[in-house]
């Protein structure tokens, strides 16, 4: 039975739409708000001077995300621990350079912040939101082998099985050029996001993410994994299942699959799971209220585990 013209003309048409609509939703993911690069320019190296160092956190921002996100994480820290140095590095080519160079570049950081006066004794706690989380493992890795005292590391929204938006996006790239947009838009799209082996090692199945579960089933530095679930965020029929195609998988935070922010199917040891109903990563059209870095219960998880393993109990408990 041969189709008729105006049906084919449709078929078009509804695959072109959807291709649309993946894309607005990749450049979602991926965006970068002008306004936290124009801030981010602005942002000097935050040196902690005349503090005696006893105990450190380090925050691990996000890919093509900056210091400023941990705004009100910062703000519970210090009071809940103020003996504690609170530690942003900015790494400006999450995309770009390698974990293994980011994590380099944040132990010089670390360093040159405390200069110099950081002991190996010093209990180090390690905060890492989506790929800041993988950067933080990956930090706290090597400050182990050199002797330094990790007492955990908290990872928000981290994509340890690998972020399928990825490979979303080089599927989208195909489509395009199956469709034959113009050149200059598939090369638009392949600029989404960047480029370069920051993204390659969260490709799930990489390399870089093979080697860290190895690592994972091996090592006992204790992990807490807070996962976020923006599922009944959702108030459009068919969103949920449309970016769950679109992300790798449901439950999401609306960027990476729940099942791959909790490592779950990963042979772990010293991991703990937790989920945070309502979340979100950090996209503006939405609740502020619901942004994983500024949801109330978890912020209290990680002041919870922080207390733990450093075996204090929190300035503001101590005073409640």
């Amino acid at each position: 039975m041969i189709s008729s013209k105006p049906e084919m003309n449709k078929t078009l048409v509804s695959k072109f739409f959807i291709l649309c609509l993946s894309t607005l939703c990749l450049f979602s993911c991926f965006n970068k708000r002008e306004e936290d690069i124009v801030k981010a320019q602005k942002l000097q190296a935050i040196i902690e001077k005349d503090i005696k160092v006893e105990r450190i956190i380090v925050l691990c921002h996000g890919l093509g995300r900056n210091p400023e996100d941990f705004e009100a994480i910062q703000a519970k820290l210090q009071e809940a621990f103020p003996e504690a140095c609170v530690i942003k590095p900015h790494e400006k080519e999450t995309a770009k350079k390698s974990i293994e160079e980011q994590k380099k570049a944040i132990v010089e950081d670390l360093i040159k912040r405390t200069h110099k006066d950081i002991e190996k004794k010093d209990p180090i706690m390690l905060i890492g939101h989506s790929q800041g989380g993988l950067r933080a493992y990956w930090t706290a890795l090597q400050l182990t082998a050199k002797g330094y005292t990790v007492a955990g590391v908290i990872t928000i929204g981290t994509p340890w099985k690998g972020a399928s938006v990825i490979n979303t996006k080089s599927t989208l790239i195909k489509k395009a050029k199956d469709f034959k947009l113009p050149k200059r838009f598939v090369s638009w799209l392949g600029r989404i996001g960047g480029q370069g082996q920051g993204l390659e090692d969260m490709r799930p199945e990489s390399p870089f993410l093979n080697q860290l579960h190895q690592k994972l089933k091996k090592n006992k530095i204790a992990v807490m994994a807070l996962g976020g679930n923006a599922r009944s965020l959702s108030r459009i029929p068919g969103a949920t299942k449309f970016l769950g195609w679109f992300i790798g998988g449901t439950p999401h935070d609306l960027a990476v699959p729940l099942n791959s922010q909790l490592a779950q199917g990963i042979e772990t040891k010293c991991f703990e799971r937790h989920v945070i109903e309502a979340t979100h990563k950090h996209y503006a059209p939405l609740s502020k209220k619901k942004i994983q870095l500024e949801h109330p219960e978890m912020i209290n998880e990680m002041i919870g585990f922080i207390g733990r393993k450093w075996g204090i109990i929190p300035a503001k408990a101590q005073n409640g």
